[in-house]
Formats: structure tokens, sequence, C-alpha cells
């Protein structure tokens, strides 16, 4: 068992595995002594991750107790006076004991050894691993040369699981479930349902980002074959009988007197409609729907006669019998009479076609 003393910085949102070169920002003024001192004197520093993003200054208890030992690079301030470290990851470390944690968190740490070697399931998943990675970088930003190079000469499974863990986009909670595997046939395991699941996600958002685009595509098309039809049109004198269409019903809509919220509905169809293409089946349900909406009476009143003597002798001479059903009129006009403020019952004829519904509705 190999124990080291180390000064144990906190990494926020992301793992640093072995093997792994990456940049980092640092923003507590209490991390950029260690880390400077460590470059200068060529030492080594323990990483392990926040298990939160809320802390602003974690303890041991907010860090998880795996990390690894890294090395600093370089280093360098921006312009916004941060520190800004390229790093790179050795070795996994477990933290058994925690020895100071004012001014910097001291800890004593047991350093992991990297075991095991090829055989013939690590073999196989890292064939399977090497196709996935080819697919997951044809969807998104391909690494350089030399990074793939370095990925296709990696010969030890559990090196070759960190490095792919590395470039992938996981929770911090799922990368620190890979460094926390120590097996290397397990770690390959694990990277290999990471890069299934992360395969799938972007072949997915590849099919729907495809379908958007043929629908952009025609929609286009359609609108850019529109276009020349009208100037065709236009240049063999013929009328636009779709554009007369649209403003006939623009201008009915003004005029139609109907309710605001009715209105916002028609103005939302026109608009629908003059997208259209006028020969689709389409385009005629809602030219019909506009129609029936501008033909209703919505502004348009009658003055009611309660005349009860003039009403019977209209029945009587329009209808023969249906005694039951003019005697039910008069009384519902007797009752207006009496109180024309009623905003009462509305009446409604039933019955098989040719009973008379309509010819008693003229009547009234």
């Amino acid at each position: 068992m190999s124990l080291v003393r180390t000064i144990l910085l906190p990494l926020r949102d992301v793992v640093l595995f072995p093997s792994m070169v990456a940049p980092f920002t640092f923003q507590n003024d209490l991390y950029i002594k260690p880390l400077t001192d460590s470059f200068e004197a060529d030492q080594m520093l323990g990483f392990a991750a926040a298990k939160g993003r809320t802390v602003l200054e974690p303890t041991h208890k907010d860090l998880y107790t795996i990390g690894t030992m890294g090395r600093v690079i370089r280093y360098a301030r921006d312009e916004k006076n941060l520190l800004r470290a390229v790093i790179e990851g050795r070795q996994r470390f477990s933290v058994k004991k925690v020895l100071e944690d004012v001014p910097y968190l001291c800890v004593e740490a047991e350093l992991i050894p990297e075991t095991g070697k090829h055989n013939v399931l690590s073999e196989a998943l890292t064939q399977s691993i090497g196709a996935l990675f080819k697919v997951c970088l044809s969807f998104g930003a391909p690494l350089s040369e030399e990074v793939i190079k370095l990925i296709g000469n990696i010969e030890h499974p559990g090196k070759l699981a960190d490095v792919i863990a590395s470039y992938l986009g996981n929770e911090t909670a799922e990368q620190q479930e890979i460094l926390e595997t120590l097996d290397p046939v397990e770690r390959l395991k694990k990277v290999f349902l990471l890069l299934s699941k992360e395969v799938q996600a972007l072949q997915i958002k590849a099919r729907i980002q495809l379908e958007v685009a043929k629908e952009v595509g025609k929609s286009q098309k359609d609108y850019m074959l529109r276009q020349q039809m009208k100037v065709i049109q236009r240049e063999l004198g013929e009328e636009d009988t779709h554009l007369h269409d649209v403003q006939e019903l623009k201008e009915r809509i003004k005029t139609s007197g109907m309710p605001e919220k009715v209105g916002e509905i028609a103005q939302k169809e026109l608009a629908r409609l003059e997208r259209m293409n006028p020969s689709s089946a389409e385009y005629t349900v809602s030219r019909t729907y506009l129609d029936y909406l501008t033909s209703m009476p919505w502004s348009r009143r009658t003055t009611d006669n309660l005349d009860i003597a003039r009403a019977e002798k209209t029945l009587d001479e329009d209808h023969y019998g249906l005694e039951k059903v003019k005697e039910r009129i008069l009384e519902f006009l007797a009752v207006r009479r009496l109180n024309e403020s009623m905003k009462g019952p509305i009446l409604c004829f039933v019955g098989p076609p040719g009973v008379g519904k309509t010819s008693l509705g003229m009547s009234i």
C-alpha cells in the first residue's frame, strides 16, 4: 500500500481521469498558490470532483473520496485575473485521512495502481467501443488526428476506458462512477453502455433534424413555386384568384361585426389560408370555414313582433295540424311579451326530415 500526503483541490462539474490532459479554470484565490507552487516544484496535487454545483467553497465532505493525482503542465492568468491551468491526470487515489483543512485541504491518500491486461472479453469490448466512438465523432465536432491516433494506439483496457470517458459529455456522477470502477474490464463495460446511449441520442437528434429540414425544404419549395406562379399569371394577364380570395375575405372579416375573439380566430385562419396551395383539399376546407364565419349575422338585429293574434293567424295559415307545436310557440311568445328582458330558453325543433321544422322557423 503506497500512501502519500497531498493537497486536495476540488473540481466542479468535471472529473479528472488518469491520462487525461485538459484545461481548468480556478476562480478561488485560495487554490492559486498550491497550483503555482506545484508547477514550480514539478510536484503532483490531488484533484477530486465536487458532489454538487451549489457549494462555493467545498470541504472534504463535499468531495468524492476517489480522485486523481495530477501535474500542472502550464498555467496563465486571463483578462478576468482567473487562473487557467492545463493539468495532466496521472493516477487514481483514495482519501484515507484528512490531515489539515486550513489553509488548504491536506489529506493522506492511497495510490491505486492500474491492473489488468487484455483478454478475449476486453478485446471484444475494445473493438466495439472503437466502432461506437467513431460513430459518435461523426455526429459531433471531430477530434484532431493526433487524439484519434493516440486512442488507436492504447493497448491497456483500463487506460482506453479512461481516455474515452474523458471525451464523453456525461454528468459528473456518471464520470465519477467510471473513475471509481477499478476493474479495467468492468470499466470498459460501463464506457460501452454510456457510448451506446450517446450514439442512440445522437441518432435520434439527427433524425429529427433531418425531418425538420425536409419540412422546411418543402415549405420553401412550395413558396418559390407559388411566387413563380404569380409572376407567370401576371405576365399572362390572368387574375390571381388566390390573392383575390384572400383580399375579399380580409374585407369581409373587417365588415362582419364579429366579436373580438372570433376576429382573432378568423385572422389566424386567413393567414394560414394565405400560405396554402389553392389546389390542396385543405385550402377548400379553410376557405369554407372562413365563408361560414363571415356570413354569420354577428351584428344584425331585428325587432320582435309579439302580437299573439297575428302569430296564431300566421301559424294557422302556413301549417295544418301541429296543434301542440303551435301552442308551444304561442306560449313562448306570450311569456316573452310579459317579460321582454327575459334571456329565456331557445326554441329547438327536433324531428325527421320533412315534418316542417324549417317552415315553422320561417313562419316565426
